[in-house]
């Protein structure tokens, strides 16, 4: 009796299913494993934006939304009864989220500028006169961290011509002039307002201090630039 001919199973759903991505998505090595890359546009680096996702980002990922399912757990009342609030708290683990994959120096100011947006929104959303304070202090400060970080990105791409991360390691000899150290002293200072590490952390200790718990834990509010740190 002849056996019965089979559908493709879920394996050949799968292999045509991973066929339509392929051209988006392509795997490349690092720390002896696989790292997945996420194409955009169509086009490869530096005419598009990558995402990489290897062992590096999934751990760092991890921690970003445990934590940020233990805030959101805290605040969970909170979030209930403002939706604003819940948008704007998925922004910041999504903007954080942003930083630690991708591999476009531009595209990371982008996601720490949405992280930082929402989460002065987020403060701002509290009708306390101390905490709104608090607040201010930590917009004028991210302000002027963003603005180093945005001219040290300028520069870096003016010497190299390539704003792809991988791209700029490739060509860092070309960082070797005073213009190129400028611009990594701009991009380093960005970061350190960011971080707010002693003794430049006095406009930081408010913000600690008079934001409500769940949303003024380190990942969510005191170092939301660590990856980019990281990656500079």
């Amino acid at each position: 009796m002849a056996p019965q001919s089979r559908g493709p199973g879920i394996s050949g759903h799968a292999g045509r299913y991973h066929g339509h991505l392929r051209p988006g998505i392509r795997r490349v090595g690092g720390w002896g494993t696989p790292s997945v890359e996420i194409l955009t546009a169509g086009f490869k680096p530096p005419l598009s934006i990558n995402l990489r996702f290897g062992l590096q980002e999934a751990f760092l990922s991890l921690a970003v939304n445990l934590v940020g399912i233990l805030g959101g757990w805290y605040l969970l009342r909170r979030l209930r009864e403002h939706v604003q609030a819940l948008i704007l708290f998925l922004m910041i683990v999504m903007g954080i989220n942003g930083m630690v994959m991708t591999r476009d120096l531009f595209n990371l100011f982008v996601f720490i500028e949405i992280t930082a947006i929402a989460t002065y929104a987020l403060i701002g959303l509290e009708q306390d006169r101390r905490i709104l304070t608090a607040g201010f202090k930590y917009v004028m400060a991210g302000g002027l961290a963003s603005s180093f970080f945005l001219i040290g990105t300028i520069l870096v791409y003016h010497l190299t011509g390539t704003l792809n991360i991988d791209g700029m390691i490739a060509e860092r000899a070309l960082l070797d002039n005073p213009l190129g150290i400028s611009a990594l002293v701009f991009l380093i200072a960005g970061v350190v307002i960011e971080l707010k590490p002693f003794p430049a952390n006095g406009w930081g200790l408010d913000v600690y201090e008079a934001a409500p718990g769940g949303y003024r834990h380190p990942p969510l509010v005191g170092g939301r630039c660590r990856r980019p740190g990281g990656v500079v």
